[in-house]
């Protein structure tokens, strides 16, 4: 019976993290609606001129709407650590596993996660002239946003697996 209670609250919390997960992908499609809806877009120029500065993976086919797009992006990482300690609970998502795998799945998890946020939030990358496969989301605004939506998602994920290893992880040291 305990067991079914713990299955019970993986998926509660299962379903919070895709729910929250989900609220936080509205903005992005509410860029991409102001740009189909409204041609001029001063929503999107404005947030543009506003982060000029800023590093960025754009699109030169549409620089506004990726520009904004990704903005929104680097907020992933805050919106995860909010979700996670206002709405989370940190021991019914990660069972009892060995502390060999766990500090694996830990250094994985960094590795992946550091990788991701260098590429895509502390470097300038034009998708329309990067490599093949980038250079496919940049065509058109709907792509644009399958693949903003995608980052989106990668970061908000990676940022809550990296918070629950480092909870675990530090449980699992005060065990000792």
């Amino acid at each position: 019976m305990e067991r079914f209670k713990d299955m019970h609250s993986s998926k509660t919390e299962e379903k919070k993290i895709i729910f929250s997960l989900i609220l936080a992908l509205v903005p992005l499609v509410a860029l991409l609606l102001c740009k189909l809806l409204n041609s001029d877009a001063e929503l999107l120029q404005f947030i543009y001129d506003k982060t000029v500065g800023i590093p960025a993976v754009t699109s030169s086919e549409s620089i506004l709407l990726s520009k904004a797009m990704d903005v929104y992006c680097k907020t992933a990482p805050f919106m995860a650590v909010i979700v996670f300690v206002l709405f989370l609970e940190s021991k019914s998502l990660i069972r009892k596993v060995d502390a060999k795998q766990l500090v694996k799945g830990f250094v994985s998890c960094c590795i992946l996660l550091s990788c991701a946020v260098y590429f895509f939030m502390f470097s300038s990358v034009d998708l329309h002239h990067s490599k093949r496969f980038l250079s496919l989301f940049s065509y058109s605004d709907y792509s644009l946003t399958i693949f903003y939506v995608s980052l989106y998602a990668i970061f908000y994920l990676f940022t809550l697996a990296f918070l629950f290893f480092l909870v675990r992880i530090a449980e699992m040291i005060k065990e000792r």
